[in-house]
């Protein structure tokens, strides 16, 4: 197995995300991984941006998200307990991990790769987005391990998956 150390391109250094390198399988990227979600944050824009070849999820959305949203479900019951527990100082990973699966989701159902920097300006550039989820992220980014911010990635989620099925449905409607 080749691992490659890859530098973090700026395109994704900002908010809670910052890792000076990573180092990813060679084999691992070249096909739909979804568990590399769940040890990496953004694996295959990592490739992208430092032009490394690999599975392009973007270009995939109707097969890469139904597993994002189970990626989610599972974060989704882990934080739930954490935040019933208030053991908030162990939610923030799971919080970073549910938050970059939805970022990813988002990109994604827009045929594009994830950019985190200069978020809000990047974000009302996307068709398909839930109302103000640029001003939803922010508050989510800068509290992670609040509970508030836990239940609204939570609606956002839900918003999310309602406008990905929603455009599967128009699209084999049209077929």
């Amino acid at each position: 197995m080749t691992n490659l150390i890859l530098a973090t391109p700026n395109s994704l250094v900002g908010t809670i995300y910052f890792k000076e390198t990573v180092q990813l399988s060679r084999e691992e990227l070249k096909v739909w991984t979804p568990e590399l979600l769940v040890h990496h944050y953004f694996p295959y824009e990592i490739c992208f941006y430092n032009s490394i070849e690999s599975f392009a999820p973007w270009e995939h959305a109707e097969k890469v998200m139904p597993d994002l949203l189970a990626l989610w479900h599972r974060e989704s019951k882990v934080l739930a307990d954490l935040f019933s527990l208030r053991k908030t100082d162990k939610a923030f990973l799971h919080m970073k991990r549910a938050i970059s699966i939805w970022i990813s989701a988002l990109f994604w159902i827009n045929s594009r790769p994830v950019c985190v920097r200069d978020w809000s300006n990047q974000g009302s550039e996307l068709a398909l987005s839930p109302i103000n989820a640029a001003e939803r992220l922010t508050f989510i980014l800068e509290r992670p391990v609040l509970f508030h911010a836990y239940k609204q990635l939570n609606i956002l989620f839900q918003e999310l998956e309602k406008m990905f099925y929603k455009q599967i449905a128009i699209k084999n409607r049209l077929r």
